[in-house]
């Protein structure tokens, strides 16, 4: 009858703490304790390894099913502030020439900057520019073109 309260204890703090952290990280252990209490009180007590066993392949089971589902149905990856630049219109400061780095300011903000792949003519200081991508520190740019 111990084994009983052993599995009601895992089970309670599993849902607890499910309960305390934002993010799935007990829900599984609370599966397997509680078939691990059920199985507990129709078995003898010298059958405690079977208990255990089917803790850990419930537990187990849980995770590999559900897992990939909940991963599948987040939202995409957040953006973070440097990622958000793209886009983003800038002034540059220091030319920037065909295999050059050059500076651009956007926001306040001064940034190493060259020239994007397929746009290999230089652009002078003063002039505008759009930012196509980040790559660690070093932004791509292209001259700004206003479309009418």
């Amino acid at each position: 009858m111990t084994m009983v309260y052993i599995w009601l204890a895992i089970f309670i703090v599993s849902i607890v703490v499910e309960l305390i952290v934002p993010a799935l990280v007990s829900i599984w252990f609370a599966a397997g304790s509680l078939v691990s209490l059920i199985l507990s009180l129709f078995l003898q007590e010298h059958l405690i390894w079977l208990q255990i066993v089917v803790f850990v392949v419930i537990s187990a089971a849980f995770i590999l099913a559900i897992r990939p589902l909940i991963k599948k149905n987040q939202k995409g990856e957040l953006k973070s502030n440097v990622d958000s630049i793209v886009g983003k219109i800038g002034f540059v400061e220091d030319d920037i020439l065909q295999f050059q780095t050059g500076t651009v300011k956007i926001n306040g903000l001064v940034w190493a900057a060259s020239l994007v792949s397929d746009n290999l003519s230089p652009i002078v200081s003063g002039e505008k520019v759009v930012v196509e991508e980040v790559n660690g520190n070093k932004l791509k740019v292209k001259k700004y073109t206003e479309d009418k």
